[in-house]
């Protein structure tokens, strides 16, 4: 299941992270026994999120500063 079609135009991200969101999207999935593809939108917003709280923390330096 890849990850491309949930990412917005201006979100740009090298091809290793979309691999990355790609295997994270399909563990997830598994995870929760999904067999159907209603939920792939919901999970991929939450993962892609994620990623922009880890940039803000990069940004203000705080990347150490994380539990």
């Amino acid at each position: 299941m890849s990850i491309t079609s949930y990412l917005l135009d201006d979100f740009d991200v090298d091809p290793e992270t979309k691999r990355v969101l790609s295997v994270a999207l399909e563990k997830t999935r598994v995870s929760l026994g999904l067999a159907d593809d209603f939920a792939n939108g919901i999970i991929a917003k939450r993962l892609i999120d994620g990623l922009h709280i880890d940039d803000q923390f990069d940004f203000l330096g705080l990347t150490n500063a994380r539990p």
